[in-house]
């Protein structure tokens, strides 16, 4: 959710100056390192249920699943996870490569904007470890 956050955020910026333009990209930054983190933890999930597959699932009748066949299931969720997140992460590529040409022109900002930067950055400090 939180990455699906910040990249909404991100998009419903914008520029009309150099600083909303560089918070753009700099939540599009976030979004993507949210990401990344998010395909770690899955993939220490992952392992975790590797250890011991056949306890992972159960059928509706509470009968277990073989360890094979939840090896297989295993293996097509990730897959299923890795696509997505694979497809997230070209589409915010996409999209910071495509605002380097749509915006490649604006004016600067009429105010500072490390001034601005540090503002969102405690927010977003806040919102992520607190």
């Amino acid at each position: 959710m939180l990455q699906a956050d910040t990249a909404y955020i991100a998009n419903e910026i914008f520029p009309t100056n150099l600083a909303e333009y560089q918070i753009r990209r700099i939540l599009h930054a976030v979004s993507m390192a949210i990401l990344h983190a998010l395909d770690k933890r899955m993939g220490d999930v992952y392992e975790m249920l590797m250890v011991n597959p056949q306890e992972a699932f159960n059928r509706q009748n509470g009968k277990p699943i073989p360890k094979t066949e939840a090896i297989a299931i295993l293996d097509k969720m990730a897959e299923d996870l890795g696509t997505k997140i694979d497809n997230q992460d070209s589409l915010i590529k996409g999209i910071r490569d495509s605002d380097k040409s749509r915006f490649s022109n604006l004016p600067a900002a009429a105010f500072d904007i490390s001034d601005l930067f540090k503002g969102v950055s405690d927010s977003l400090i806040k919102l992520f470890f607190t």
